[in-house]
């Protein structure tokens, strides 16, 4: 594989999960208010793989990044100057996730969400420090440290539990509602820079298909011994044809081992088929991949002003009423317009990034 194909795949991959992460934010605002898809008692199987698929795309972002950080490590060495950029990048992500992020969810700042960019950004200010070390110690570091949380209580209170588990907090009279625990995704992405070789040598395909393969079997048996997650599956008391979902009904917040292994396995032989696809269809994939923060900081305030849009003609509310039944066709339709939508502004940015390559496009 050529350099710019190495490159391509990550490109791929990072656009499969941001399409998919799409999906989940239009399921929150296009659903029933209150509507729970991983609540066994009230779902339907169909609704629940919805909200499952996109569980890839957190560990896979976060995982990504840590590659990206290898690779730029690989190339430049472990300057002070590289590892300051990416302190910066940290911290500029924190911000996005506190102001830009929080509103678009809400569309206020009465209330502040610590998300995804939160936890990637948290992420990579803690284990830059590490990068003075070889790569391949900063992923064992990270696939330690992900064991250890694994056995580990989490704490109930205190600055212990927003540390390691999610919560929710009042700073002044304000709301914060943490869901993207920093040191579990810090380690997640310790193991991506010292995971550059899987995705950039010659054989990456063949390699990401045994690993995922790999991970998958470790889930299975994680689940089978009933370890590597809080969710106890035997003791699910639902119908016939839900209860086998209860295996994959598994802890995101904080993200468990046994979700980590299953999440990262099917995205890794979600990456060794990539290349696979039609032409058309990798060219759309990199060129998402190619902007995801782009194309992330555009979607949450469109899919929530659509959504408000949809339910105030409709219910004359801002929510769509839980009392109204479940429409699949509407999320996935409002999900494939807003992507169409975005299409054109994404690959605008893309190219004009590959012409201009200006300093401050490097934190976008």
């Amino acid at each position: 594989m050529t350099r710019p194909r190495r490159i391509q795949l990550l490109d791929l991959l990072r656009g499969f999960v941001i399409v998919w992460m799409a999906l989940d934010h239009t399921r929150d605002f296009f659903q029933p208010s209150g509507l729970n898809p991983t609540d066994l008692t009230t779902t339907t199987p169909l609704f629940f793989a919805t909200r499952w698929i996109t569980h890839l795309c957190a560990p896979t972002f976060v995982l990504l990044a840590g590659v990206g950080m290898g690779m730029q490590l690989r190339k430049k060495g472990p300057s002070n100057s590289l590892l300051w950029f990416f302190i910066k990048r940290g911290l500029w992500l924190m911000l996005l996730e506190v102001t830009w992020v929080s509103f678009s969810w809400y569309f206020s700042f009465q209330h502040t969400h610590l998300g995804v960019l939160w936890g990637i950004g948290g992420a990579m200010v803690v284990v830059t420090p590490l990068c003075k070390l070889p790569p391949r110690v900063v992923g064992g570091l990270g696939a330690a440290a992900t064991l250890f949380l694994a056995t580990m209580a989490i704490p109930t209170s205190g600055a212990a539990r927003f540390l390691f588990g999610p919560m929710s907090l009042e700073i002044w009279g304000h709301d914060v509602f943490s869901t993207y625990v920093i040191l579990p995704w810090a380690a997640v992405l310790a193991m991506g820079v010292g995971l550059v070789d899987l995705f950039t040598s010659d054989n990456s395909p063949r390699r990401l298909e045994w690993t995922g393969f790999g991970l998958l079997v470790a889930f299975l048996l994680l689940r089978l011994m009933n370890w590597g997650d809080p969710m106890d599956w035997t003791m699910t008391n639902v119908d016939h044809a839900i209860a086998p979902l209860a295996l994959l009904q598994l802890s995101k917040y904080p993200p468990s081992l046994a979700f980590l292994c299953a999440t990262l396995g099917v995205a890794f032989l979600v990456a060794s088929a990539l290349p696979r696809l039609p032409e058309r269809v990798r060219s759309v994939l990199a060129n998402f991949g190619e902007v995801p923060l782009f194309f992330y900081l555009l979607h949450l305030p469109l899919l929530h002003g659509l959504g408000l849009l949809h339910a105030w003609l409709r219910f004359g509310t801002t929510r769509i009423p839980r009392s109204e039944p479940l429409n699949l066709w509407l999320i996935y339709g409002a999900w494939m317009v807003v992507t169409a939508l975005l299409w054109w502004p994404c690959v605008r940015y893309a190219r004009a990034k590959h012409i201009q390559r200006r300093p401050w496009m490097r934190y976008l």
